[in-house]
């Protein structure tokens, strides 16, 4: 039915939303999404999509991994139909790109800072030395700076070279259980919606409400519930 689906759309419409592929491109992330070493994606979080895949009748997706900001840039400039996951404050979405309007699921940011200068999201951030990850500086409304990776930052903050980092637990917990960093605080910031990024225009605004009428099928989906908890669980609070 799928391809079926997709052929008639391609005869009838001619647009990338009805190509035989949907081309995913995933961040790389630590425990949620990684390349499988064939081309494809492996982790927590291409499990959760392909679940909307099961749901969605314009083709079916294929996925590649890419550093974060790269993998944006895919969907802004067009060489890839779909990016996840990024967090979606209710801002709105920036011109080079839309967010779909069916969000995956929740996700919770922390701030991690050091032991002997705790924060949390009521502290004053507009003094202090903060990074993120690229591609979430946008989030906030004081100056935040933007590394590459998790790790960079952790050791950044680990060096005292920062004062926070803010990102999202599923993330960076893992790394810092891994890393044994035991200097660390943790607090929660903020629960946000994560979901998925489309081109703007006629033809993105189409995959977008393609693409949310799949999610919302998915989240019908008895199997949804616990595979989206793999990839963005509750707040959990402990303490290196």
């Amino acid at each position: 039915m799928k391809k079926l689906a997709a052929t008639l759309g391609m005869m009838c419409l001619m647009t990338p939303l009805y190509a035989a592929e949907l081309s995913v491109s995933l961040a790389e992330i630590p425990g949620l999404a990684a390349s499988d070493g064939n081309g494809g994606a492996e982790g927590a979080l291409p499990h959760l999509l392909r679940i909307v895949d099961e749901h969605y009748d314009g083709g079916d997706f294929s996925y590649q991994v890419f550093p974060f900001g790269r993998s944006i840039q895919n969907v802004a400039t067009r060489k890839s139909d779909v990016h996840a996951p990024l967090i979606d404050t209710g801002a709105g979405s920036p011109p080079e790109f839309q967010y779909i309007d069916e969000p995956l699921l929740d996700v919770t940011f922390v701030v991690y800072s050091r032991k002997d200068a705790p924060l949390d999201a009521g502290s004053d951030f507009s003094a202090l030395r903060v990074e993120t990850m690229i591609g979430h500086a946008h989030f906030f409304d004081f100056a935040v700076d933007e590394v590459a990776s998790i790790e960079i930052g952790l050791k950044k903050l680990a060096k005292g070279r920062t004062d926070a980092f803010i990102m999202e637990q599923d993330a960076v917990d893992g790394l810092i259980k891994a890393g044994d960093m035991i200097d660390l605080h943790r607090a929660m910031y903020a629960v946000w919606d994560s979901t998925l990024i489309v081109p703007t225009g006629a033809e993105g605004d189409a995959l977008n409400a393609a693409l949310s009428a799949a999610v919302v099928a998915a989240k019908s989906d008895a199997r949804y519930a616990a595979a989206a908890e793999q990839v963005h669980a509750p707040f959990q609070d402990w303490q290196p």
